[in-house]
């Protein structure tokens, strides 16, 4: 991606490629030609979806240039991979192991998706508004649960030279109290210590109050 400053690998290409075209698997998929109207015109065909191929691509692009360009040069960031192949992947890695990619269903939104104590898989999706409020390093940092990039490298290795300490006079910001959009159905109010640090007990309200719960992506 030559706006973007970093050529992407075969895995990325090949997810590209179905999603452009439909497909479930990629199979024989370099013989298939991708026509201008798939590309830009048609709808994407999965449920729920109101943008083309080219709107999602141009989000993602967007995304990049405007908030984590330095970390994308850096391969820090997954990006264009399935939401079932990162569940994959992060279920044979060390708890607290996370990758960052974009969700299939939403544009101009980066997921952090980690793997919990319990071996779940949870998704934390953030839009350009919230990273501009505590960006991504700023993300990623501050919450105990993300500890280990995939494969194995400690986050603090990789990340601490984008940090921007946030001072205590900015209005609304709490180290610990990063915003998490996270499936109702998966919430467990009992194990939100992991994420926010062990709050004292009595505060579920107060949490319940900062968290965006999204359906599934």
């Amino acid at each position: 991606m030559k706006n973007t400053e970093r050529y992407l690998n075969e895995d990325a290409l090949r997810y590209l490629g179905m999603k452009v075209l439909n497909l479930d698997t990629h199979d024989d998929l370099d013989s298939k030609p991708v026509s201008w109207q798939a590309f830009s015109k048609d709808t994407l065909k999965k449920p729920d979806r109101t943008f083309t191929f080219w709107e999602w691509l141009y989000s993602c692009i967007d995304l990049i240039k405007k908030h984590f360009l330095p970390m994308w040069k850096d391969n820090l960031i997954e990006g264009f991979i399935s939401k079932a192949r990162t569940e994959a992947l992060l279920k044979s890695a060390e708890p607290h192991t996370f990758l960052l990619r974009f969700p299939d269903s939403k544009q101009g939104m980066i997921s952090i998706s980690f793997k919990q104590p319990d071996e779940t898989i949870k998704h934390m999706i953030y839009s350009a508004a919230e990273l501009k409020k505590h960006d991504l390093a700023q993300r990623i940092l501050d919450p105990n649960v993300l500890k280990i990039l995939y494969p194995h490298h400690p986050k603090e290795m990789k990340f601490k030279k984008y940090y921007k300490a946030v001072k205590e006079t900015v209005p609304g910001y709490e180290k610990d109290l990063i915003k998490a959009h996270i499936p109702l159905e998966q919430v467990d109010i009992m194990k939100l210590d992991n994420l926010f640090n062990e709050p004292e007990s009595g505060n579920e309200n107060e949490l319940m109050e900062i968290i965006s719960y999204f359906d599934s992506y």
